[in-house]
Order: C-alpha cells, then sequence, then structure tokens
C-alpha cells in the first residue's frame, strides 16, 4: 500500500470519529434542587431521573445538542439536576457526545452532552447513546483499517 492510500485512509478516519456540528436536536428543559423541594416547590421533582417523566417536562429546539447537568454534594448526594440545551462549541471536541465531572469545595458537577432528539431524559440514557456512539466509532475504525 502507498503512502498516499494510507494518507487517505487516515484522513477519512478522522473525519468520521469526529462529528459534524447538527442542524437542530430536541432536548428536555427542566431542573430540580433538593433545596427548592425542601422549602415545598415540588414542581420539579419530575425532572430528577427516579421521577423523570417525559410528557410532563418542556422538550426545545436546541441548535447544539443536549446537556444533563448533575451536581452531587461532598457525601455523593445529588443536590441538583437540570436538562438543558448544550453551549455553542468553542472547538471541535466540544461537539462530541460524552461526560466530564468537575470537583469543586461544594462539590461535584457532571455535565453530560449529547447530540440524539431527547438524548437527555436521563443519565441512563445518555450512557445508552455514548455506548452505541462508541460502538458505531469502533465499527468505522475497524471498516477503514480493514480496507487500508
Amino acid at each position: 500500500m502507498q503512502f498516499t492510500e494510507v494518507l487517505a485512509c487516515l484522513l477519512i478516519l478522522c473525519c468520521t470519529i469526529v462529528p459534524e456540528p447538527i442542524e437542530g436536536t430536541q432536548c428536555y428543559l427542566c431542573s430540580w434542587s433538593q433545596k427548592e423541594e425542601a422549602i415545598g416547590i415540588n414542581h420539579t421533582l419530575k425532572c430528577r431521573d427516579e421521577y423523570f417523566q417525559p410528557d410532563k417536562v418542556s422538550v426545545t429546539h436546541c441548535d447544539y445538542g443536549c446537556q444533563l447537568h448533575i451536581f452531587k454534594d461532598l457525601n455523593g448526594i445529588i443536590e441538583s439536576v437540570r436538562r438543558t440545551c448544550g453551549k455553542e462549541p468553542k472547538s471541535r471536541m466540544d461537539i462530541s457526545s460524552g461526560c466530564s465531572a468537575t470537583r469543586m469545595r461544594q462539590g461535584t458537577v457532571k455535565v453530560c452532552r449529547c447530540q440524539s432528539d431527547y438524548c437527555n431524559s436521563s443519565r441512563g440514557t445518555v450512557i445508552a447513546s455514548l455506548t452505541l456512539t462508541l460502538i458505531g466509532v469502533l465499527i468505522t475504525m475497524m471498516f477503514f483499517l480493514w480496507r487500508c
């Protein structure tokens, strides 16, 4: 195999792995916090994974995918959940689906990004979406490596 063929295969592989910006995604839009629940504001309870009711939660069109924010205190207890639109990406890496956790003095914030309709419905759905994305990437890599 010639160098140019290998280079072409690698270029195609890289373009396949990094997703392109999406045209728009339907995302759930809600929030819940332990503090609001403690003072009797329970209209947001349906946003928690345990009580999540897709038919009772607002849906909106998002240009940059969906996000799920989960804040846990230092003891690992969930204090708040927010389902919202993704932010405008600063780089191509910001477009990809995935989760990241940031430790703070008060606890940990976990942010999951996803690019398919209603993918911010629950942590399980985000994980399933990421698993399918990973499987797709692996199959694509195997196909192009085999062909090259």
